[in-house]
């Protein structure tokens, strides 16, 4: 062992270029990157330059190759200055593929919990939305990061990434949650597509976080939103956290909104009026000697049908 290391530690500048073109190699790429970390912060400033000046491809599998020896060389200042490159330059196809390299790169540098690697990090995704860095920004669990976080729910690919990093900042994100819930851009009327995607999944992080009953008052207005998703949210928290004059009010919400919703919302708010059904019922034996639409009167033969809560089993 010690005889093999000795030996790539004298590898020559040339022998260490022959190794960066092997990582284009599907057979031998792998080989080469162990090869190129055994060769120790020689391999790093070769490395570096095919990263930094190399040409992106759509065949992005070398110079993920390449960030991971890096990684493994601890070398964390040519990885920031790696992710701190502008990149909209590029064709659409090829840039998509360096997301991949970049997004490598960035869930690498997650071993320097460090100010550098935040900061290069946050400018990153307050750009352009790369997953592994959405990621890794999520790990520092700092509060700074939270208004690109939100901003990122109303992105179809960094949506999920967002929330899931939101989630680790806890009840520290709320005000700003319910502040993007109920700030519709530009306006209510003109609202776009992606503003409406962000407030949806604000709420529904606001749900899932257990709002507390002293700030419910400033999401009173979404329960007659016009969209019944955001309605059918907001309601749900009033009727889960609300005093019994709102819960009585959250409940009709739901009712009304049911219809509209999709199917995965609909199963949501079942679950909801069927947890206070002391509250839902008597509102549901009315609802039901209205005219009703298909899926209300399914709603409320399912209500109707459970058992009282005093009666069900310990």
């Amino acid at each position: 062992m010690a005889q093999h290391q000795h030996r790539f530690d004298e590898f020559t500048d040339e022998e260490i270029e022959n190794l960066i073109t092997s990582l284009e190699s599907l057979q031998e790429g792998e080989l080469g990157v162990s090869m190129l970390v055994a060769c120790g912060q020689k391999a790093v400033p070769a490395l570096g330059r095919y990263l930094i000046e190399g040409r992106p491809r759509v065949v992005y599998q070398p110079r993920q190759r390449a960030v991971r020896a890096l990684a493994e060389l601890g070398a964390k200042d040519v990885l920031l200055d790696y992710l701190a490159m502008p990149k909209d330059s590029l064709a659409p196809e090829i840039r998509y593929a360096e997301e991949g390299v970049e997004s490598t790169a960035a869930r690498l540098v997650s071993q320097w919990q460090t100010e550098d690697v935040f900061r290069v990090l946050l400018n990153l995704v307050s750009h352009r939305t790369v997953v592994g860095a959405i990621e890794t920004l999520g790990e520092f669990r700092r509060i700074e990061a939270l208004p690109v976080f939100i901003c990122l729910l109303g992105d179809d690919v960094g949506r999920t990434f967002a929330a899931d990093a939101i989630r680790k900042l806890g009840p520290d994100a709320t005000a700003d949650l319910i502040e993007a819930a109920t700030t519709p851009d530009p306006n209510r009327p003109q609202e776009t597509p992606s503003s409406l995607v962000r407030r949806r999944q604000a709420l529904r992080l606001l749900w899932e976080m257990r709002t507390f009953p002293s700030e419910l008052s400033r999401l009173k207005a979404l329960t007659y939103d016009a969209d019944p998703e955001i309605a059918a949210w907001a309601a749900q928290m009033f009727l889960r956290e609300g005093n019994k004059e709102e819960q009585a009010y959250a409940a009709k919400v739901l009712l009304d909104v049911y219809g509209s919703t999709n199917w995965m919302i609909q199963t949501e708010i079942q679950q909801t009026l069927q947890s206070s059904l002391e509250i839902v019922r008597p509102i549901a034996q009315r609802r039901a000697k209205t005219q009703l639409s298909y899926a209300e009167a399914m709603l409320l033969r399912s209500l109707m049908a459970m058992p009282d809560p005093e009666h069900r089993c310990e």
